[in-house]
């Protein structure tokens, strides 16, 4: 036992949405039990093994893709506040899903790795000047291959200190020319 002082947070894996693993009723009558234990958090998720690409947002997921699972699930979950993810960075997704009531917290991940500034900007309503996350996988592949943690739209992901930021010590007029993110 951990006692009365000791949060207990859950992450479920709601069901298997393309394959028969886990259907969502089950995942909705795990959640209520939960709910019955004092679980002090739940944070949601949706995927299995037999379709990895719903498990770690990938660029064919709708942003906020796991939100309507979760509302159901707060329809039965009376106790504990609930946490959902799932491409909620980039867009006013994430302030859309708690406003709603669809979730009572949201967890940002790769969205992070792509603009670690993402909490600021979204705070300080800046939306427009987020990096979003593309949904590439490069930062997924590296870290299921032991490498360093990298992002496609963020090459400093991963190397914060080698390519550490300083101020000019002179102004200098450059011109850049060029598309991609280079020309814009």
């Amino acid at each position: 036992m951990c006692g009365s002082k000791f949060p207990i947070s859950v992450k479920l894996t709601i069901d298997s949405v393309d394959g028969p693993e886990r259907p969502l009723e089950e995942g909705l009558a795990v959640a209520k039990m939960l709910d019955e234990m004092d679980v002090d958090l739940l944070h949601v998720g949706r995927g299995a093994y037999n379709c990895r690409w719903r498990m770690v947002s990938s660029v064919y997921q709708e942003p906020g893709f796991d939100i309507e699972a979760v509302k159901q699930i707060k329809k039965i979950v009376k106790n504990m506040p609930v946490m959902v993810h799932g491409k909620l960075d980039g867009s006013n997704i994430a302030e859309k899903a708690l406003a709603e009531n669809a979730a009572d917290f949201v967890a940002i991940g790769h969205g992070l790795l792509a603009d670690p500034h993402w909490p600021n900007k979204t705070k300080n309503n800046r939306l427009d000047e987020i990096i979003p996350c593309i949904g590439c996988g490069e930062c997924h592949y590296n870290a299921m291959n032991g490498k360093i943690l990298s992002c496609a739209v963020t090459p400093t992901t991963g190397y914060e200190k080698e390519y550490a930021l300083s101020p000019a010590t002179e102004n200098k007029r450059i011109l850049v020319i060029g598309g991609g993110p280079a020309g814009e």
